[in-house]
């Protein structure tokens, strides 16, 4: 079974969205890096992968923030 690089990258996108405590937020960096390292493993497209993880991570940093303003 081919996994589907967008479609995972979607759920990723649905896993960083729904994170309501920092262990959560733990839980989807952990999502994103092994998003990565499974995609590169599969021998993907380097360059868009590298593409989508920055934009996970970017995700990730954002709800970190935001999470960071609701406490404050």
């Amino acid at each position: 079974m081919m996994i589907n690089l967008q479609e995972t990258y979607q759920k990723a996108l649905r896993v960083i969205d729904s994170c309501e405590t920092n262990e959560h937020l733990k839980g989807a960096i952990t999502y994103c890096h092994l998003f990565k390292e499974q995609f590169l493993k599969f021998g993907g497209d380097e360059t868009l992968i590298d593409v989508y993880y920055e934009d996970l991570m970017k995700e990730v940093n954002s709800k970190i923030n935001e999470s960071y303003t609701y406490i404050n």
